[in-house]
């Protein structure tokens, strides 16, 4: 585990003292993100969409993935948030909040540029499982996300005492590496799909494609994570595991509306 890439100690500026530190999961996350927007634009001219309209979409997707992603961790955990706004607000956020807030953002540009938004969204699906591959990564270098405690060959042992203050992991406990899994998952899926791309049927079969697989993955990892990520209505199954439900359904509903549309 390096949750750190360079700690710069602290700095005198202006009167007041600051800290900066280049965390891993931020590089990562952030790389991710660049990688993704890079191969949707080199790919962006098969789904007759103007490689520019994908950077000028970037910043859009940024402020969509921030709001939603902070607004659904501050829903899950609001005690914590008032009794430290602005520590909470430096923390992580929720994926899958981050994953509706960019949708939306997209949703809105696309139809600002007049383009196709399940086409849109074809030509993304990859780069969203590639982007996210990476910012699980990031996680796993953090020590976010982490799993429950196993004694199979998988585990993991955390032993940075930074980390533990950060997201709170458990250190020299063998762990399952949820982020690995998950990071796995994503790439498996970007594989697929780029395969899947000349082979689609109609518009919005990768989105809704990915949308379904993914869910139905992110389901099955959450038995095995171990950090706390909150229970709707205290209920049996995590928050994760019930936005990924209805997602899946929704995946299901809306890509038979776009198949018999196109036929």
């Amino acid at each position: 585990m390096f949750p750190k890439i360079a700690d710069f100690g602290p700095l005198e500026a202006f009167g007041m003292t600051v800290h900066p530190i280049l965390h891993s999961y931020g590089l990562l996350l952030f790389g991710g993100f660049i990688l993704g927007l890079w191969v949707a634009a080199r790919r962006s001219h098969r789904y007759r969409i103007d490689s520019r309209d994908i950077y000028d979409l970037g910043i859009w997707l940024v402020l969509g993935a921030l709001v939603g992603a902070k607004a659904l961790l501050i829903l899950l955990n609001p005690e914590r948030f008032l009794q430290n706004p602005l520590g909470f607000l430096g923390a992580g956020g929720v994926f899958f909040g981050g994953f509706l807030g960019a949708a939306a953002a997209a949703i809105w540009f696309f139809r600002a540029r007049g383009i196709s938004v399940w086409n849109g969204g074809d030509l993304l699906a990859p780069s969203i499982a590639l982007g996210h591959c990476t910012g699980r990564l990031g996680c796993f270098a953090a020590g976010c996300c982490y799993g429950t405690p196993t004694e199979g060959l998988t585990g993991v042992t955390f032993s940075d005492v930074y980390a533990n203050e950060v997201t709170g992991v458990p250190l020299h406990t063998p762990l399952h590496p949820t982020q690995l899994y998950e990071a796995g998952v994503e790439l498996a899926l970007f594989g697929f799909l780029l395969w899947l791309a000349p082979r689609r049927r109609f518009e919005g079969q990768l989105f809704v494609t990915w949308l379904a697989l993914y869910s139905v993955a992110r389901f099955f990892i959450e038995f095995f994570r171990g950090d706390p990520r909150g229970s709707p209505f205290d209920g049996p199954l995590s928050t994760s595991q019930a936005l990924g439900i209805v997602l899946l359904a929704a995946a299901f509903a809306i890509g038979s509306v776009l198949r018999r549309r196109t036929t």
